[in-house]
């Protein structure tokens, strides 16, 4: 039961998103290569042990 909540959580997220960038198939693609570039940066500030 639990997994069916994750994914119904995980679609409801998208939905948001699209609805953010008003269903734009362009801009939905700019969101989440500015959300994988923020990543990126992030992971390339943590120092290496």
């Amino acid at each position: 039961m639990k997994d069916n909540e994750t994914i119904a959580r995980i679609r409801q997220i998208r939905r948001e998103i699209s609805r953010r960038v008003d269903f734009d198939p362009k801009r939905l693609i700019d969101f989440y290569k500015e959300k994988q570039q923020e990543r990126a940066s992030r992971r390339a500030a943590k120092p290496r042990r």
